[in-house]
């Protein structure tokens, strides 16, 4: 399963931050944050991606995110 987040992360060193604990939050998840996309889109992708987990790590991190619905 892939989760798609639309993110306004700013910087490579809170992008890894937000990486490494999602990881954490989520066993043999695979994090990606993609800077240079408009979006600064957040894919996470694992056997089971709980979005509230995602949102409030970001909201902890003051990092506005949503869901985007393809």
């Amino acid at each position: 399963m892939v989760k798609v987040f639309k993110t306004d992360v700013k910087n490579t060193r809170l992008a890894k931050k937000i990486q490494t604990e999602l990881s954490k939050l989520i066993p043999g998840s695979f994090v990606t944050i993609d800077l240079e996309d408009c979006d600064k889109v957040l894919r996470v992708q694992a056997n089971r991606v709980c979005s509230t987990t995602v949102m409030e790590l970001l909201k902890k991190k003051k990092v506005k995110g949503e869901i985007m619905n393809w």
